[in-house]
């Protein structure tokens, strides 16, 4: 078994003591589950370093937004409205439609935000962009859903808002 002390933030419900320093230190016991693989002894890490901003890391203006039609026309259709001055990241994309035919995505003025994705009739798609290249919807723009004949689309888009 190995021992690993950790000068983070204490662990809610971990008493000082039972071997630990300080009160701003935390022991931990790691063992093997395999045979053979434990290490007899125990060694020290001491973990000081706390410059982790995982603030920095969370997107704020987080949405979800779900757009179901009984009957599409082949016009656009809004599947997440703009937000004042911010553009719009998508990070994925799910889409079913009932008929043959494409469907793509596209901003209230028409401008193409991804191909035509060609389904079949059930058929549908899905995508999961990259954090370094989400499809991004220009700011005060709604995103739109526009389809080739009429039909029963649902689009389920995922992303966030920010300057």
């Amino acid at each position: 078994m190995s021992t690993f002390e950790s000068k983070l933030m204490p662990q809610a419900g971990v008493s000082y003591g039972a071997g630990a320093s300080d009160s701003q230190t935390q022991r931990v016991i790691l063992a093997s589950d395999s045979p053979g693989t434990g290490s007899s002894g125990t060694s020290d890490v001491n973990v000081t370093n706390t410059s982790l901003d995982v603030a920095s890391t969370i997107k704020t203006n987080n949405f979800s937004a779900v757009y179901d039609s009984a009957n599409a026309t082949g016009e656009g259709e809004t599947v997440r409205a703009s937000s004042a001055g911010l553009r719009m990241f998508i990070t994925s994309i799910l889409i079913s439609y009932d008929v043959e035919g494409w469907v793509k995505l596209q901003d209230e003025d028409s401008n193409a935000l991804t191909g035509k994705l060609w389904l079949k009739a059930g058929g549908g798609a899905s995508h999961q962009f990259p954090d370094e290249t989400p499809l991004i919807c220009p700011a005060d723009k709604n995103l739109e859903i526009i389809s080739e004949v009429a039909g029963d689309i649902s689009c389920t888009v995922t992303g966030y808002f920010a300057t």
